[in-house]
């Protein structure tokens, strides 16, 4: 936020608050989720079995509206959504495969 000083012609002093700019907001929501670290949730009861779901909001510069009653793991990594959805996608493209396969043998 930008506070412009403006004064007018009675000698009194006011400020004019500006909106950010795109780029504080930027800056900002960078900072915010630099500043995320991993924290304990519901979710995250099977994290160390590796049978969690991570939280896709904890990460976002808002954060997980839900905080430790969210029912997804916070203790993940930024990483981990998209590493799941691509071993979840790559498994099912080889299901999709083998079933393809299948079809041509019988």
């Amino acid at each position: 936020i930008v506070i412009i000083p403006t004064s007018s012609s009675d000698n009194s002093s006011s400020a004019m608050v500006e909106p950010p700019t795109p780029a504080d907001n930027s800056a900002t929501t960078k900072q915010l989720v630099a500043a995320r670290r991993p924290e304990f949730s519901l979710g995250a009861v099977g994290h160390d079995n590796n049978e969690c779901k991570p939280c896709a909001w904890h990460w976002k510069a808002k954060g997980c509206s839900n905080g430790v009653q969210c029912g997804f793991c916070h203790l993940c990594s930024s990483t981990a959504l998209k590493e799941k959805r691509k071993k979840r996608i790559a498994e099912l493209h080889t299901l999709a495969k083998e079933k393809k396969k299948s079809q041509f043998i019988s």
